[in-house]
């Protein structure tokens, strides 16, 4: 769980708990129980954390609704600054397999 900030007018945001699904380091996707437009700014906040984006897409499926979000320029995620534990890097995964079939 993160927090996301939604500005939903001019300097009011409206602040919501969400589940983290994906992040890269050009943007995220996150479920939210309430729909945030296309267009909308959001303040994804991590622990000590921070990043700006703008809304591209906002999809309801069944548990809630799913958004993606593409950051601003200048604004960027990277595993150093915050990695969320419930999140799988594929790249662990490879490794992984590789050393299986070595084995």
């Amino acid at each position: 769980m993160i927090v996301v900030e939604a500005e939903d007018r001019p300097k009011h945001w409206r602040r919501f708990q969400v589940n983290l699904e994906d992040i890269s380091s050009s943007g995220a996707c996150f479920e939210v129980d309430k729909p945030i437009p296309a267009g909308v700014s959001v303040r994804l906040i991590c622990r000590d954390f921070q990043v700006i984006g703008t809304v591209q897409h906002c999809t309801f499926r069944e548990t809630g609704y799913f958004v993606g979000a593409e950051f601003r320029e200048g604004q960027k995620w990277s595993r150093g600054r915050f990695w969320p534990k419930h999140l799988t890097d594929p790249g662990a995964i490879k490794a992984q397999s590789a050393r299986d079939e070595s084995a």
